[in-house]
């Protein structure tokens, strides 16, 4: 017969659970860590229990920096390539913090699209949709060098004609400056945007993959995940690689 049980939360102002029928919804209220109690109804004895981590909540900056000439793409950029590099230049090199995340934001409704920490992540290789993708470890997707720091969006988050802006909780990167004005993290009114371009056309049989220039791809993984999500399996295809890194 189909038992019945009870759920509990240790600390119901961190995560608060709520029993619908043989349903459990819990809910995150604030950062700390609750550990979620399942106990059976016809065997006391018989507890599985899930420990909930909660982090602070995402805060954005309202500090207002001088942008120009420290960001790619550039603010405003229209026609940002999907698979992206994002770099942002400080007047001196900045501390790699710990904790905090940067995220990238859909434009229109304010919807995360990704959130990219400072320390190891796992990221998932392939377009999206694909039936098999790759998972990767990588040792980091946010490093410094010298003054400026480099974000790279987990693979596939970015869908061409769509519009993005970056914030950076305050924390990520620490000591430093943008045009004399002390960073304290970055938000929406810093108006650091961007326009991710149009996809190639899905018949085409060569394609151009370049770092720094005019091309159809910035990275060759994504020339080839437009290979394989468009072209036929008999389909001869040409990815020309330019000179680079």
């Amino acid at each position: 017969m189909p038992d019945t049980f009870t759920v509990t939360s240790s600390d119901p102002t961190v995560v608060a659970a709520t029993v619908s029928g043989n349903s459990v919804a819990l809910a995150p209220l604030s950062a700390g860590t609750a550990v979620i109690r399942f106990t059976s109804g016809s065997d006391p004895s018989l507890v599985r229990t899930i420990t909930a981590t909660i982090s602070p909540g995402f805060v954005q900056s309202t500090t207002i920096y001088a942008l120009s000439g420290r960001t790619t793409p550039v603010a405003a950029e229209p026609a940002a390539y999907a698979e992206t590099r994002l770099t942002l230049t400080f007047d001196t090199p900045p501390v790699l913090g710990t904790a905090g995340s940067v995220r990238i934001f859909r434009q229109s409704d304010d919807a995360t699209v990704d959130i990219i920490q400072p320390g190891a992540e796992i990221d998932a290789i392939g377009f999206p949709g694909q039936d098999q993708l790759r998972t990767v470890n990588v040792e980091r997707l946010i490093t410094v060098s010298g003054t400026t720091a480099t974000i790279v969006p987990h693979h596939g988050k970015l869908v061409p004609g769509t519009a993005y802006y970056v914030a950076i909780a305050n924390g990520v990167f620490g000591n430093t400056a943008i045009a004399g004005t002390p960073f304290d993290g970055l938000g929406k009114v810093a108006g650091w945007s961007f326009t991710v371009r149009p996809a190639p056309a899905a018949g085409a049989t060569s394609l151009i993959v370049d770092d720094d220039g005019p091309a159809d791809f910035r990275t060759v993984q994504a020339a080839l995940d437009h290979v394989m999500k468009n072209a036929g399996r008999d389909t001869p295809m040409t990815i020309n690689i330019r000179n680079g890194t």
